[in-house]
């Protein structure tokens, strides 16, 4: 539980940021939208024992029906967490 928080706590966005580049939802399509020419990559560092239950997370969900931008992002991180398990 700790492990979920903490990664949580991490990729929080907050108010401001969400105020730069214009993030909210489309009451039509009830997605989320906001300014990609304003956005900033979020880059963070995670724990070995946080990369474990990503990686973990991942595969749990590995069957799911999610949106493929939902996937991309899934695909990004756990590349990332397979490269670092290799260097």
């Amino acid at each position: 539980f700790n492990t979920k928080k903490e990664i949580l706590r991490k990729i929080e966005i907050t108010s401001e940021e969400r105020e730069s580049v214009g993030l909210k939802e489309n009451q039509e399509t009830k997605r989320i939208e906001w300014d990609t020419e304003k956005e900033i990559p979020l880059l963070i560092e995670f724990t070995s024992e946080e990369m474990n239950y990503l990686k973990q997370s991942f595969e749990k969900i590995s069957d799911e029906q999610l949106p493929d931008d939902m996937w991309t992002v899934v695909e990004k991180i756990y590349n990332a967490i397979q490269d670092d398990k290799t260097e």
